[in-house]
């Protein structure tokens, strides 16, 4: 069997020995169980020829030597930092082993590059920390060279193991969309202007920004103009981070001082990919200036009116209504 292949038994002084070109590797095998059978010359017993053995259990234990390199358990590594964390936090901790378990060395742990010495590493617990406040970091994502070093009995160097671990900048949905006018956060946005401009004008009336302070995803957001259909639209419709709003005249009828001399809308921000779903609201309000668009209307197609024959010059013949004015025609008696 492959078993007593790895061993060879001197027939006379009974020395077992490793079989020449084979090897014990303790990785693979840190114990062999050997059966040796010792039998005597033989000889006559009752007449008979007989071979008198006996048999032993060799327990052969596989001392473990300095061949194997440390190695990292459970890669991959991912560790992440919020913005709340602060200097000293904990962000990933590595472990690493000595292929050689039966007799391991001390395991020392250092970066080798990629901190860009905003990182540090416990040498003994393989513990990563931050060494700055998340605000000064300059990238969302750090790989780090981490190299596990066994340390020999006289802190020699010896055989070591390279592993990489990604850290990504996380940032926390905490701050809404915020609507801005000229001297800072601002819900009510007011401005006044004649009737009927022309469409496709920008209300320059208006100076809003919005603004949300976040990161990536969570900074994103639409932009909406609730109000009066189709008759003022809001660009950008989506927004990452902050952006100048412009509101243009999409539908100028809709913008007539006779039919209201105010017009309402509501300005909303919502963010698009975050479970909180933080949104903004500002009032839009326009001041409608009246133009002279409208011509004069009479009221009736005609009129009648009667005159007594001995009426007096200026009396009243008959009121005329003339939208929006009131025309009254007297009698003019001549001699």
């Amino acid at each position: 069997s492959s078993i007593f292949a790895k061993f060879t038994i001197d027939g006379h002084s009974g020395i077992l020995r490793v079989k020449p070109g084979e090897t014990l590797d303790y990785e693979t095998t840190p114990t062999h169980f050997v059966t040796v059978v010792a039998k005597d010359g033989g000889g006559k017993y009752k007449g008979k020829h007989q071979v008198l053995t006996s048999t032993a259990t060799v327990t052969v234990n596989v001392l473990d030597a300095q061949d194997m390199p440390p190695s990292f358990v459970g890669t991959p590594y991912f560790g992440y930092i919020y913005e709340v964390s602060v200097p000293g936090s904990e962000i990933y901790t590595v472990s690493a082993k000595d292929g050689d378990q039966g007799n391991p060395n001390p395991i020392y742990y250092s970066i080798v590059n990629g901190s860009d010495g905003v990182f540090d590493i416990n040498s003994t617990s393989g513990c990563i920390s931050l060494s700055t406040h998340p605000s000064m970091l300059k990238n969302e994502l750090y790989e780090i060279k981490v190299k596990a070093s066994e340390v020999g009995p006289n802190s020699q160097p010896l055989d070591y193991d390279i592993t990489t671990v990604t850290i990504r900048v996380v940032d926390l949905n905490n701050h809404p969309p915020t609507f801005y006018g000229e001297n800072g956060p601002q819900s009510k946005f007011e401005v006044t202007m004649y009737e009927h401009p022309p469409a496709g004008e920008i209300l320059r009336g208006f100076k809003i920004t919005v603004n949300d302070s976040d990161q990536g995803a969570n900074a994103k957001f639409k932009l909406r103009l609730v109000g009066p259909s189709r008759v003022l639209r809001v660009v950008p419709q989506t927004v990452l981070n902050e952006a100048q709003v412009t509101i243009i005249v999409e539908d100028a009828s809709g913008i007539d001082y006779e039919k209201g001399p105010t017009l309402s809308f509501k300005l909303l921000a919502v963010e698009i990919d975050t479970p909180e779903r933080f949104s903004a609201t500002a009032d839009i309000l326009i001041n409608l200036l009246d133009t002279n668009d409208n011509v004069p209307i009479f009221t009736s197609e005609y009129y009648i009116a009667r005159v007594p024959e001995n009426s007096p010059g200026g009396s009243s013949v008959v009121a005329v209504t003339v939208s929006p004015l009131l025309i009254k025609i007297c009698f003019s008696q001549t001699k």
